[in-house]
């Protein structure tokens, strides 16, 4: 999860934010698990923009995958804790997110990640398992840029 402090707001024109958006410099983790960079097309008043959120849950991610549609994903950056004590990161593209099979969902998390560079998958955990478990459905395939 994700928190804010006041001194970190950024005032923005009511022509900017006028859905009463909040706009923020800096932002902190509450706490040392994996999150997500989502970058996405979106599509307001006939024109396309690219849009990157952070999120903190794969619940979050899911959910917002499924409202935006697949093909409107550009990419998901993973980002994980690299060393014990959370003090350093590490961030790794997702090449395919896969839904686990119902067996192993509460084990897993909702979403499964095919990360460039590494074989196998990735769970909600970042727990290394292998490719090969019938009834896992793939979600999305990102070709690299």
């Amino acid at each position: 999860m994700f928190m804010t402090t006041a001194n970190f707001a950024q005032r923005v024109p009511l022509a900017i934010a006028p859905n009463g958006e909040s706009f923020w410099r800096a932002m902190s983790l509450c706490l040392r698990t994996p999150w997500y960079l989502l970058t996405y097309r979106h599509q307001e008043d006939g024109s396309e923009f690219i849009e990157t959120t952070a999120v903190a849950w794969e619940s979050t991610l899911l959910e917002m995958i499924q409202e935006l549609g697949v093909s409107a994903v550009i990419a998901v950056g993973c980002i994980a804790p690299s060393s014990r004590d959370g003090a350093q990161w590490v961030m790794k593209q997702a090449r395919e997110l896969l839904l686990p099979a119902e067996d192993e969902r509460h084990k897993t998390g909702p979403l499964l990640f095919a990360v460039e560079g590494e074989a196998g998958l990735f769970d909600s955990h970042q727990t290394k398992l292998s490719r090969r478990k019938s009834g896992r459905t793939v979600l999305l395939s990102i070709e690299p840029q």
